[in-house]
């Protein structure tokens, strides 16, 4: 099952594998819905993230930052070399595996946030267009996921939130799964 241990460790394990330097390092992880309506017509504004700063509070508080866009965004995220080593595109991951070795999540509108809140983990949701976005698509407005989320509606926010964030512990990555896992059991029955 999505919250199997054995599953979790297997997947996190390749994924470290695939690169060491995630071993060792908190992980934010980007994952943001698409802009415009449909799949031919899907962007993402990547000027709405300062990358310059992003890296720099990840050098300074041992963090790596991965990409992870919606598949229907064909325009890939450019990211200059020189800030490669700490934010990564892994757009071509499976996001339920990314969710898994993830400490902090940053997303909007995505449904990924239900499959993160089963960790109890930090939840921001980076909304640069809130207005216009809940105005075209009012179903898209999210409640409440976990007891740690947070709302940002521009890049200085979302810094900010960041910063309050920056002491979270890998060690507590899982800790509460298998509790978050029966209490879900317990509200479907």
């Amino acid at each position: 099952g999505y919250l199997s241990k054995e599953k979790i460790s297997s997947t996190v394990e390749k994924l470290f594998n695939d690169n060491e330097l995630l071993r060792n390092k908190k992980v934010i992880l980007f994952s943001p819905t698409y802009r415009g309506i449909g799949a031919s017509k899907a962007t993402y504004d990547y000027s709405k993230i300062d990358f310059d700063e992003v890296y720099k509070f990840c050098k300074e508080n041992n963090f790596v930052f991965l990409v992870k866009m919606h598949p229907f965004v064909k325009k890939p995220i450019e990211i200059p070399e020189e800030l490669n080593d700490l934010i990564i595109d892994y757009s071509d991951k499976d996001i339920n595996d990314l969710i898994y070795m993830s400490d902090i999540m940053i997303t909007d509108y995505s449904s990924c946030a239900y499959e993160y809140s089963f960790f109890n983990r930090p939840l921001v949701f980076f909304r640069y267009d809130k207005i216009l976005y809940e105005y075209l698509r009012p179903l898209h407005t999210l409640d409440v996921f976990t007891e740690k989320q947070y709302e940002a509606l521009d890049f200085d926010s979302l810094l900010e939130i960041l910063e309050r964030l920056k002491d979270v512990k890998i060690e507590d990555r899982f800790s509460n799964v298998i509790e978050r896992e029966n209490e879900c059991c317990h509200k479907i029955a």
